[in-house]
């Protein structure tokens, strides 16, 4: 990543056996979604309070803490939300610009967010925030994906048509 390419760390993660079949396919996915995004590290990276954080992104710049940072569940992290910022962002601005499937996944996205914001079972505060956040927590985040699985909440998302 210091030359600047997401996309190859992505694909290298995507491929090592090692890893977990979601974090493989996701890596895969964000891999062909981030041509246009920049890859920043830095030796130190703060929130817009002044607190150090191990990562951040817009939708066309992922940072990296050097300090902690450097580590596969924080690119994925900061990678979905470079990727998903792109989708919400288009969806609340012109959503006529994605397909229907696409459209389709944010109104499921929401849906699920607003399920679980309540559920004391869900234990990432991280993930009750914003949908963005939720998204990144959800593809990166092992323990809260165990919950999800435990079927913490999932009962009652409206399924949509």
């Amino acid at each position: 990543m210091e030359n600047n390419d997401i996309q190859q760390a992505l694909r290298d993660i995507a491929q090592d056996g090692n890893n977990s079949q979601l974090n493989k396919v996701v890596a895969a996915r964000l891999a062909a979604m981030l041509d246009q995004t920049d890859v920043k590290l830095q030796n130190k990276l703060t929130d817009a309070k002044g607190k150090s954080v191990l990562g951040a992104a817009t939708s066309k710049t992922v940072q990296l803490n050097r300090n902690g940072g450097l580590s596969q569940e924080i690119l994925l992290h900061e990678g979905t939300h470079a990727a998903t910022e792109r989708v919400i962002v288009q969806y609340e601005t012109d959503p006529s610009k994605l397909t229907e499937i696409q459209r389709v996944a944010v109104r499921e996205l929401k849906a699920l967010h607003n399920a679980i914001k309540n559920d004391p079972r869900i234990t990432s505060e991280t993930a009750k925030g914003s949908l963005s956040e939720f998204v990144a927590e959800v593809m990166s985040n092992r323990n809260l994906q165990e919950q999800l699985r435990a079927g913490a909440q999932l009962r009652d998302v409206p399924r949509l048509p």
